[in-house]
This record gives structure tokens, sequence and C-alpha cells, in this order.
């Protein structure tokens, strides 16, 4: 008996989604897991693909413990054939509310129902990193660009790409580059975040494509600004005296903004960034 294809409508084009799903511990550090799954992709008005990223499961560590992966935000993946997909989760518990691994859901609930987007509305992240390779260092340099131009064809806001002075260490930063965007709104210390995490994920990829090894090293660093202390010195000055006070840690102004730096090379921006909120936020209504 020979199997027949069912007729009738539209086949949808299949794709492949990465779940990405972070595991923060709530002490400034943490680190990202993944998993792959063949998803439904549909047309949309635009003459784009629109993917079906459904919520997943997954296991947790050596517990073996439950979660469930619900995907937040979501790219193009530049490394495979399209249409493929990024899709980065939040994790949530069998009773469907944030776990405690879930550093991003503290940073949302800051972010919607008690900044609202008034004062965080430039973010920017320098990422340390250093790459070794037991055959040339080209290898090295070729996951370097592979990386960079992976950025740009996913979307994600990768400013610069640069070496250390005198040292064997890479950085680069992401962050806003020239332009406001007004689609991301009172969302963009969330997105800032998310492209962080999207990078460090695009970066372990490239390496591992060139056989080169990706090490976590030095210090990073969050650069932050409002709207008044892009205008204004004494507010400025006065957000890095209450973030020093409270937070401790390498405070240093710039020109319209602050750099708060001596972070752990795997620091969670989710956690610093919803700590810093916090204290520029302390006593507003």
């Amino acid at each position: 008996m020979s199997l027949r294809s069912i007729q009738g409508g539209v086949p949808p084009q299949l794709g492949v989604a990465e779940y990405v799903w972070v595991g923060g511990n709530g002490n400034f550090t943490g680190d990202f897991h993944t998993k792959t799954r063949v998803v439904q992709v549909f047309p949309d008005d635009g003459n784009g693909q629109v993917p079906q990223i459904e919520r997943w499961t997954a296991s947790m560590g050596e517990t073996g413990e439950r979660v469930i992966l619900s995907p937040c935000y979501y790219l193009p993946d530049p490394l495979r054939p399209q249409p493929s997909f990024i899709a980065l989760c939040e994790v949530k518990d069998s009773q469907d509310t944030p776990h405690p691994c879930n550093t991003r859901a503290r940073l949302r609930e800051l972010v919607t129902k008690r900044v609202k987007g008034r004062l965080l509305t430039e973010w920017g992240f320098r990422q340390p990193f250093m790459l070794e390779s037991q055959v040339s260092t080209r290898d090295e340099l070729r996951a370097v660009e592979a990386f960079l131009a992976a950025c740009i064809d996913a979307g994600v806001m990768i400013h610069s790409v640069s070496t250390c002075p005198g040292q064997p260490v890479w950085e680069f930063k992401t962050g806003r580059r020239w332009a406001e965007d007004p689609k991301l709104g009172q969302d963009y210390p969330l997105a800032a975040c998310e492209h962080l995490w999207l990078a460090r994920y695009l970066l372990g990829r490239c390496a591992l494509d060139q056989g080169v090894e990706l090490l976590q090293v030095g210090t990073g660093s969050v650069f932050l600004s409002t709207a008044v202390m892009r205008e204004d010195d004494q507010a400025l000055h006065e957000g890095a005296r209450r973030i020093h006070e409270v937070l401790g840690g390498t405070v240093i102004t710039r020109q319209g903004y602050i750099e708060y730096g001596g972070l752990p090379p795997n620091f969670d921006p989710y956690t610093v960034g919803a700590h810093l909120l916090e204290t520029l936020t302390r006593g507003t209504p």
C-alpha cells in the first residue's frame, strides 16, 4: 500500500528556531542554554516570514526540573539556511510564574510598571572576550569578522568590535548607535539586554565554526544616560553618586552619560539593569 498526500490548502514552510534562555543567579552573573526545534513559517503582508514559535519545555541542569520556555524576542538566524530564527525566552515554572533563574522578569516589571520609559532612554554594553586558536591567529580574526557580519545580518544592535591595547583581549559594544528608534519606546532597556545576549550567542557560534576557543576574561561595563543627564551636568553627577553609594563598583561620568564598570565578564545585563533602574528611581512615585 502506497502513501498518498492529503490535498487542499497551502502547506506551510518549515524552518528552524533556536530557543535561547538565560540562567541568571541574581548575583550579577549568568549564562545561557539552547535547544533547537523545527517550526512552521508563514508569509506576512510585507512579503516577509513569520515563524510560529510556541512555548516549549526544557529540563534545568542536574535536577532535571521541567520548566516552560516562553519566547519573548526573536531575530533571524544568520548562520543557518533561511528561514531560521533565534528565539530568546523567559523561563517559567510549572505554575506559569517566573522561575527563580528568570532575571528578565524583574527588569520587565520595573520597565512596564514602575519606570514607564521615563528614565533610561539610552543603554549600551561593553563585553570583553578572548579567542585562542591552536593553529593560527587568522582563525581568531575570521571568527571576529564572522561575528560582526552575523550581528549585522541578524539585526543585532552591534556598535563596534576592537582589541584592547597591549593585550590579547577583544571587546565588542552593543547598544544605540546614532538614531533614536521610536519602535522600542519604553522597552528599550529590555531590548538592549536582549541584544547583548544574542551577540554573545552569535560570538560563541562563530568561534566554534572557526575552531577557536572562546574565553571569558576582563571586566564589562554598562553605559547609561537619561534625557536629563544629557542636558544637566548636575543631574549626571547626582546619578553617578547615587549609583556608587548603593551599588559600589566603578562609576565614571562621561560627557552626557555614566559608565558603570568593573563587572564580571559573564555579567547578567538583566540583573545589572534592574539594580540600576531601582537605584535611579528610588524615591520617585
